[in-house]
């Protein structure tokens, strides 16, 4: 990860999550390929020196659960989680209860991590109101990061394209088969 990023993630854990006694949400963005399940491994693994494949869930269900049973300010993972975070016209119980847990669960104060294929398909409570940061990924290795008041600037227009402000930071990070092979094996074994 380049060290502009570090920076960031370093001052948010220190600074905002502990001494302003909050959670983070970043939501993590991007085709198919383009590197998002690799970005937000190599976030959590950064954050926390002790992450493990235990902390990527793959439903709302299994991710309100883990949330509530790991220590404060650990990085949680919810894999694909758009699933369970659709927008409103397609919500279930099953969603309605995930985002009413996403608005809540600030005094668990975790760095939570969601990644999803189109942002604009993301309940927009949650990426309005509850995401602190967004990701981009744009190719392998390259994301483009936007922050609060940019947000709400990322838009969907009639055809299905989506309108991105110029990013806070541009940032890369490297191969995790090569930088993090054994949690990386983990997490692919787990996916299956």
């Amino acid at each position: 990860m380049k060290d502009r990023l570090k920076q960031n993630l370093d001052s948010i854990k220190e600074k905002k999550m502990q001494e302003d006694d909050l959670d983070w949400v970043w939501i993590n963005t991007g085709g198919e390929g383009k590197g998002k399940s690799a970005f937000s491994i190599a976030l959590a693994d950064y954050l926390d020196p002790d992450f493990s494949t235990d902390q990527i869930v793959f439903s709302g269900e299994e991710f309100i659960s883990k949330a509530q049973e790991l220590e404060d300010y650990r990085p949680i993972i919810l894999d694909e989680g758009i699933e369970d975070l659709y927008s409103r016209n397609a919500m279930t119980k099953k969603n309605k209860n995930l985002v009413q847990f996403l608005r809540q669960c600030r005094a668990l104060h975790k760095f939570i991590i969601i990644y999803i294929p189109n942002i604009t398909e993301l309940d927009k409570s949650i990426r309005t109101s509850r995401a602190n940061t967004v990701s981009r990924c744009v190719s392998q290795g390259w994301a483009w990061i936007y922050r609060d008041g940019q947000i709400q600037n990322i838009e969907e227009d009639r055809n299905g394209s989506i309108s991105w402000p110029e990013p806070v930071l541009k940032s890369g990070w490297q191969n995790p088969e090569s930088s993090m092979p054994e949690l990386w094996k983990d997490y692919k074994e787990k996916k299956r």
